[in-house]
């Protein structure tokens, strides 16, 4: 007959976390610190110098504008010259949604294909 004793005995216990996977869960933290630093914050500063007036944006500051004016900022763009901004805007979406697709279809007959191979 067992006893609650042996039972505690033999049960298993959870496994204490290793150096390696405490080092492997540091260096995934940093890298995702890094990764956020390198590519969010470019974006961080364009929208701060798209919000400040032209004086401030000249500055080249890291820091939040004194009056924001984004919307006047961005109708002065849109609205300026013969509106090339926004035939820029409409061939880099026109070449985006064309090469998408072209890459769609020719990776999905590759696949049928690569599936439907014998010699795997």
């Amino acid at each position: 007959m067992t006893t609650i004793a042996d039972r505690r005995a033999t049960a298993v216990r959870p496994r204490r976390a290793s150096r390696e996977t405490t080092r492997k869960w540091i260096v995934g933290s940093i890298a995702i610190i890094v990764s956020f630093v390198v590519f969010l914050v470019p974006f961080a500063f364009i929208l701060l110098q798209a919000m400040k007036s032209p004086a401030e944006a000249n500055e080249l500051g890291f820091t939040l504008p004194t009056q924001f004016q984004l919307w006047q900022n961005l109708a002065a763009v849109l609205g300026s010259g013969d509106g090339g901004i926004l035939r820029a805007f409409l061939n880099s979406t026109v070449l985006t949604v064309g090469s998408v697709l072209i890459m769609v279809v020719f990776s999905a007959m590759v696949g049928y294909t690569l599936q439907r191979r014998p010699s795997r």
